[in-house]
């Protein structure tokens, strides 16, 4: 059963599965938030009208299909799909989610709303590329997203799918990383905030919208959490006129007073998000760690709120970083700032399967493209080697062999005179002295190195 409402929003969908308790009664399980109460409206209309629900006829005649279409909304320009899941009892008809493909062809999992592309989305993937809805590679058809009417031409806008904080100005980096070279100046922070924070020229609300000149305002309570105790003060907003959304409105940049404005109702100084940025990068400060030492600072500084969650603290300064310019100049003389191939350096160590997402490869995976050097070849274990005579290299090695360095010494062998030069040079210069030192390593590296 889907449930739709009258508003200009996105409609909402939820699986309910009936499961036969005897032979004469059915129970029902919604996957709804309100399926462990019994205010779940959804199992109350079935057990209502469960038999003439029953008689609907099915979306799909296949028994369990991995994935079918819902709906499409041509208004919001998006396809909703039921899709099976990939554990358990999925495939032979158990628990299924929802899965949605926006205008701008994002696709979206309620199940996994933090990762990439995760393995629900494929069959969807699969299944709107068979009806033609997308592309093999997952890309909205042109037509398709074509038919959409403009926002303009509705009669009443629609949510928009993004959603972002309030402020999105640049913010300047902190003193202590400030370059000359940095455009942006850093604003002084006020001594105390103001106790109403008004909207101006640059106010917007999350969709990204910007405020019209004329527009009726209001002011709500609008909390700040610093450093070490959180401030309460007022906000002016002012309805969104592209949302419609009780929620959603238009509020102040607030970058010029030292406030990270997150969603009109809490707002972030950056000077407690500087500090976090100042203990990354010359310690390791866990997200988990920073929010228990500022919910130990709030305590002790009798805060008349607590400090926000760890979940809360980690969104709002990824969000805040990205509106910071933190260009430092580097670059390559070769290549520019953006070089073709980028070589770095990783650890080897697990992460979660979260992270996982389709197509990606570990970069030493090799595939029909890869390039080939045909100057490479694997050869003998001795022939790789930097000295390839065994003999050579064996004399070498104990040359430099502690404890004590041989007064006549030779090589048996000419064949490179780069290293008998180098071996004469080792032998004439002073036992303890750092230049022999040196020399003697550089020795042992080059009977070690392979080609």
């Amino acid at each position: 059963m889907y449930l739709n409402t009258y508003y200009p929003q996105p409609a909402r969908f939820y699986h309910i599965r009936s499961l036969p308790t005897s032979e004469t009664s059915i129970s029902f399980v919604c996957d709804c938030s309100n399926r462990h109460h019994e205010g779940c409206i959804h199992i109350r209309l079935f057990k209502a009208h469960a038999r003439r629900i029953l008689q609907i006829e099915p979306f799909s005649m296949a028994p369990h299909p991995p994935a079918f279409l819902i709906t499409h909304s041509p208004t919001l320009g998006s396809f909703v799909f039921s899709v099976c899941s990939t554990r358990g009892a999925g495939l032979q008809g158990g628990k299924r989610t929802i899965v949605s493909l926006s205008r701008d062809g994002q696709w979206s999992c309620r199940s996994c709303p933090s990762r990439g592309r995760c393995h629900h989305e494929v069959f969807a993937v699969e299944y709107a590329s068979r009806a033609g809805i997308t592309d093999e590679e997952g890309v909205l058809d042109p037509d398709l997203a074509a038919d959409t009417p403009d926002v303009e031409s509705t009669r009443s806008s629609p949510v928009p799918f993004v959603k972002s904080p309030i402020s999105y100005l640049p913010i300047p980096p902190p003193r202590w990383c400030h370059l000359t070279t940095d455009v942006l100046g850093y604003p002084s922070p006020p001594s105390r905030i103001s106790p109403l924070l008004p909207l101006d020229s640059h106010s917007r609300c999350c969709c990204g919208n910007v405020k019209p000149e004329s527009i009726d305002t209001t002011t709500q309570p609008f909390v700040v959490f610093g450093a070490r105790t959180a401030m309460s003060c007022e906000i002016e907003v002012a309805a969104c006129t592209a949302c419609h959304h009780r929620l959603r409105k238009y509020g102040p940049d607030c970058g010029s007073v030292g406030i990270f404005n997150w969603n009109n109702l809490y707002g972030f100084t950056h000077e407690l998000l500087n500090e976090y940025t100042s203990l990354f990068t010359s310690t390791t400060v866990p997200f988990s760690a920073f929010v228990t030492t500022r919910h130990r600072a709030y305590s002790d500084s009798l805060s008349p709120l607590p400090f926000c969650s760890t979940e809360t603290f980690t969104r709002v300064w990824f969000a805040f970083t990205e509106l910071q310019v933190l260009d430092s100049g580097m670059q390559c003389i070769s290549c520019g700032k953006h070089p073709e191939i980028v070589i770095a350096d990783g650890v080897s160590i697990a992460y979660s399967s979260s992270k996982f997402v389709q197509g990606l490869l570990p970069p030493s995976a090799t595939s029909a493209m890869s390039p080939i050097n045909h100057m490479v070849t694997p050869g003998s274990s001795d022939s790789r080697k930097a000295i390839s005579d065994r003999k050579l290299r064996k004399e070498v090695q104990g040359l430099v062999a502690p404890p004590s360095r041989p007064t006549d010494f030779s090589l048996s062998s000419d064949s490179i005179p780069e290293l008998s030069s180098l071996v004469l040079y080792y032998l004439y210069l002073p036992v303890k002295s750092r230049l022999c030192v040196a020399v003697r390593e550089l020795l042992v590296q080059v009977c070690l190195f392979r080609c």
